[in-house]
Parts: structure tokens; C-alpha cells; sequence
């Protein structure tokens, strides 16, 4: 049996200012979800915290109201405990919070005046959305269908974001289409009374422009580090080593810590081109492990598979590839092991191939950057004409705005040279890789490379330096020349990346009549959010043999699914 998402979820409900009403409803929703199998975290005065009965993450508390749930590490010798003492509350702690250490948690605790105060880590491991309903407030991760019946009267779905969301999923990740629901975003503060007042207090920015690093092995000591620390605290680990860069870095970090010996699976395709065996066997070879393959079958999408990716509180857009999802998931809890990727590298180490870089270094050394060798060497990177690099060089360009809502982490970028700001643009959207599938269900998910201590490191590091090789510009040449003791010479030296189009174009074609009946006659296209005309000319035989943006027709399936189960939810939430 699919465990639903919510059974590893963590759901508080804070009852000070709730009316006798509402108390009650919330009081019979904790004695539901008790027979079903959730637990107490904790409990302090009007401040509930349950767990799911699959939850792994621990609910402790760390002051006289203060409930963290997840796991912080310190920097140096501080405590949760220690900076409650010395803080108390309010901003002051959830600045020391952030900047004395790091982890995946959300802490919680009642502020001054009785208000609820919230802290969500930086990385954005933990999700958390909440709302208030006559004086009730709550929050959670991914709150269980019982708890429908304490959102507010006027909760609805909020179909013109749905349509957003269809065609920019990284949408999801900081709205909910909810309506009545907001989203404390990664590294955010909030003050909750009869309603939230959000302040972001860790954005990306902050950590360019001054004192950085670029040296090989500060840049292996930080990610030994985190590697190492979330390893100790898992104890079994699986990881997929696809074949490419960052799974090898992370495999090769896993194994110089010595604390665990990590289980690695390679996942490849039925064609030449996405299968990586031969470099995810040098990579396993090279430090005496066993890799475990699987062969991707070529099979039509079935609707159930569809309809799983809509149960938790936003679209499951990390379950899209079912096999996979669906195998790495039965093999995590065979083993009883977290999993540990690779994911969100190329936002890290700097992958994107563009002639920006050439004005982030002008900014960082004048026009002296305008070398004729380093133009050289980014124009046949970028594969455009020197002339033109240059001409990029010179000219810093305003920061993208992301419709009329952008990500906290995406304003007040206008000091940043524009490479910079194209690798917080990544961070943003491989926030994506946090959230729920089958793999999340099962356990531990772990991304070591998007935690705090390896993304302001790397955010420090001007983007011409991240891509500074022997002698050329390549991407993430800081990170090829770090971990060159522990990849094999095949990785190391690789200029090409697994090519899976044809796999997934052969799986939408084998799913055509599933996709257009869910997008040209589904509750999107009735509601007219999304563009069937469109869609009805991209879904045929013809067309997708050579288009290879399979994501056009997976990603509004995904929304589809999720808008109807939603629509079943609040319909019966028992108003």
C-alpha cells in the first residue's frame, strides 16, 4: 500500500485564541488523527504538535515554548537551548538560529502578546504552510485530510495559479493553491496572530561580496561535512549514482567519511544515449562499491499513477518519473535507508554554460577580465562569438522578476553581476527537489549539496571562478578540479550529459490518450487556465517525435490530478 504523504508529516495547532467552536472542532480532529495513528510531539499549554505515524523527523523542545521539529546543527558549541535562554524570541533568535548553525527544521514557539512565532530553515528541507481561522492557527508540513475541516470557510482553489503552476512549477513550491493558505518561505521569520507577517531573514544575495573562498579544499571540507553529518545521522544510506558529476562527488564524500559503506543503484535508459552505466561503474569501482542497476521500462502512464501525485498539499512533481520514484522508494524501505542525491549541483557548482560569467568577472577585476584568452575560452563554452561575450561583459542587465510575485530570495538583486543572479534563480527552482514522492514517503531524502553551509559557500564564490578550469572555462570546473582525487578520470574530463528525451517522448507518445483526455477535457481546461488549443496541437504522434519538451504534457497532468483531488477535499471537509 502507497503511504499518503501526510503520514510522514508533522501538523501544530496552537489553540490560545481559538474560540470554544472551532477548539473543539480542532480537539476532534487530534482524537481522528490519534486512532489513525498519529502521535504527540509535543505538547506545551495551547500548543499541540502531532507526527504522522510514518514521520521520521523528531519534535523537541528546546525552551519554555519552543517546539523544533527536524534537526539543527551548530556551527560551534551553541544549543537550541543555549540561544532560547540568551534570545528568548522574536527576530533576534531566528537570526541567531540561522547564522550559529544549520539543518532541516522548522522551529516554533509562542511569541510576546501570545502570538505563534515561526523559523523555517534556510535550505528549505522542512516545508511549511499555515493559516489562521477564528483565532485558530495552524501549521504544517503536509497536514492530513482530516485537518480540511479547520481550514477556513472560505478556502477554495485558486484556479488562475493552478494555470501558473501548469506551465512554471517552481510556482508550487512557494504558493499554495489554496486559497486561506500561505507558505513561510525558506529561511523565513513570521509573527502569527489573527494573520502572518512574513519577513525574510536568509536570502542568497547576502552571501555575495564580500570575503570568499575559492580554494579546492575549502570546497571539499564543507561538503565532506555536511555529507558526513547527515550520513551519522541516518546511518544506512542508498544513493543513486546516475553517471554524472554531483552523484559522484557526493558517492565519493559518502565513502570518504568511512561512517557508512552507501548502497548505490544507477537508473539508465533503453537507448545508447540515456544510458550511463559505464560511467557510473567507473565511479563505483573506483571506491569498491556494488552498483546496482535498473533498466527504465518503456511504458504508457497509467491514471493511478497520476492521481498519487495529487494527494499531498502541492503537486508532486518529483514523482513525474513513476519507475523510478516507484522503484528507488521500494528499495529505501527494503533496506530501511535514507537516500541521499546528488541534486541541485548544477545550481551550486555552477553548470549553466553562459557568457554571463564574463560580467561577473569584469565586476570582480574591471576590464582587465576581458582578456582575450578568457573570451576565447567562454565563447567556445557558450559556443557564440567572442564579440559577443565581450559585449555581455560590459553590460549588467536588471534583475528578472518573476511575473508580479517573485521568490523573497529573487528581490533586491540589483547589486549582483548577472551570472550571480542566474545561480540564485537555480537555488529557487531546485527548491523543487525538497518536496513530496514516493521516494519521500518511504524516508529520509536527503540533498546535502542545497544545505545551508555548501550554498553560501558557493554563493561567496564569484561565478568566473566556479567555472575556472586548467586552462579553460567549463562548468563547474572548481568543483572537477576539488573532488579530482575521488572521480574517475571518465567523469572528471565528461563534456556531456545522459540524454533521456527519447525515453520520455516514447512514454508521452505510449500515454497520449491519457494526457489529452486529463488536459483537453479536464477541470483545468473547463475552467479555461490553461491553453487546450495549444495543448491539443503539441499532443499528437507527430509532434512529439521530435519535440523534445516532454514536461509540456507531464506537468499540467500533474496539476490536473492534484486540482481534482483537492476539489474532492474541500468538498468534503465537513462544512
Amino acid at each position: 500500500m502507497i503511504p499518503h504523504p501526510s503520514d510522514g508529516g508533522w501538523l501544530l495547532i496552537d489553540r490560545k485564541a481559538a474560540g470554544q467552536g472551532i477548539a473543539a472542532q480542532a480537539e476532534a480532529v487530534v482524537e481522528r488523527l490519534m486512532v489513525r495513528g498519529w502521535r504527540v510531539g509535543w505538547r506545551v499549554d495551547d500548543l499541540l504538535v502531532l507526527m504522522g505515524p510514518r514521520a521520521w523527523r523528531a519534535c523537541r523542545l528546546v525552551g519554555p515554548a519552543h517546539l523544533m521539529i527536524g534537526t539543527w546543527r551548530p556551527k560551534g558549541q551553541d544549543t537550541p537551548a543555549a540561544l532560547v535562554g540568551r534570545y528568548r524570541g522574536g527576530r533576534a533568535l531566528a537570526d541567531a538560529m540561522v547564522t550559529r548553525g544549520w539543518g532541516d527544521y522548522v522551529l516554533a514557539w509562542r511569541g510576546e502578546g501570545g502570538g505563534l512565532e515561526a523559523l523555517r530553515d534556510p535550505s528549505g528541507a522542512v516545508d511549511s504552510l499555515g493559516w489562521t481561522y477564528q483565532g485558530l492557527r495552524v501549521l504544517s508540513d503536509q497536514w492530513p485530510p482530516e485537518a480540511d475541516a479547520l481550514l477556513p470557510a472560505e478556502a477554495a482553489l485558486d484556479w488562475p495559479l493552478l494555470g501558473r503552476m501548469a506551465d512554471r512549477p517552481q510556482l508550487a513550491t512557494r504558493r499554495s493553491a489554496v486559497t486561506g493558505v500561505w507558505t513561510i518561505p525558506p529561511g523565513g521569520f513570521a509573527r502569527i496572530t489573527d494573520k502572518a507577517a512574513i519577513t525574510p531573514i536568509w536570502r542568497p544575495a547576502e552571501f555575495y561580496g564580500g570575503a570568499f573562498d575559492a580554494g579546492e579544499d575549502a570546497l571539499v571540507n564543507v561538503v565532506d561535512g555536511v555529507v558526513q553529518a547527515l550520513a551519522r545521522d541516518h546511518g544506512r544510506v542508498m544513493a543513486e549514482l546516475s553517471g554524472g558529476l554531483d552523484s559522484a562527488i557526493v558517492v565519493g564524500s559518502l565513502v570518504e567519511g568511512a561512517s557508512v559503506s552507501p548502497r548505490v543503484v544507477n537508473y539508465h535508459g533503453p537507448w545508447p544515449e540515456g544510458d550511463e552505466r559505464v560511467y557510473a561503474r567507473a565511479a563505483a569501482d573506483l571506491h569498491g562499491l556494488t552498483l546496482h542497476e535498473a533498466v527504465k521500462p518503456v511504458r504508457p502512464l497509467r491514471q493511478g499513477q497520476f492521481d498519487r501525485l495529487g494527494l499531498g498539499v502541492r503537486p508532486a512533481f518529483q514523482g513525474l518519473d513513476p519507475f523510478y520514484d516507484a522503484d528507488m522508494a521500494a528499495r529505501m524501505r527494503r533496506a530501511r535507508s535514507a537516500c541521499v542525491t546528488g541534486q541541485g549541483g548544477d545550481a551550486v557548482f555552477f553548470q549553466q554554460p553562459t557568457p554571463w560569467v564574463t560580467s561577473d568577472r569584469v565586476a570582480r577585476i574591471g576590464l582587465r577580465g576581458l582578456s582575450p584568452r578568457h573570451l576565447s575560452n567562454v565563447a567556445e563554452w557558450t559556443r557564440r562569438s567572442a564579440w559577443a561575450v565581450g559585449a555581455l561583459g560590459l553590460h549588467r542587465t536588471a534583475a528578472e522578476a518573476d511575473e508580479a510575485d517573485p521568490h523573497p530570495w529573487l528581490t533586491g538583486l540589483e547589486r549582483l553581476p548577472p551570472g550571480k543572479r542566474l545561480q540564485i534563480r537555480q537555488l529557487v527552482n531546485a527548491q523543487s527537489y525538497w518536496r513530496d514522492s514516493l521516494r519521500l514517503r518511504a524516508g529520509p531524502v536527503l540533498h546535502p549539496l542545497l544545505t545551508q553551509p555548501v550554498t553560501e559557500h558557493a554563493l561567496a564564490i564569484p561565478t568566473d571562478l566556479l567555472t575556472r578550469g586548467e586552462g579553460e572555462v567549463r562548468d563547474r570546473a572548481l568543483a572537477r578540479r576539488a573532488f579530482a582525487h575521488r572521480l574517475p578520470d571518465r567523469i572528471r574530463q565528461r563534456r556531456n550529459k545522459g540524454d533521456l528525451t527519447r525515453y520520455y517522448g516514447r512514454i508521452n507518445r505510449l500515454s497520449l490518450p491519457l494526457l489529452r483526455s486529463l488536459l483537453l477535457e479536464g477541470r483545468l481546461a473547463s475552467h479555461g487556465v490553461i491553453d487546450a488549443a495549444g495543448l491539443d496541437a503539441i499532443l499528437t504522434p507527430e509532434r512529439l517525435i521530435w519535440d523534445d519538451r516532454h514536461s509540456r504534457a507531464t506537468l499540467p497532468a500533474v496539476v490536473e490530478c492534484w486540482a481534482r483531488c483537492w476539489e474532492v477535499r474541500l468538498r468534503q471537509r465537513g462544512r
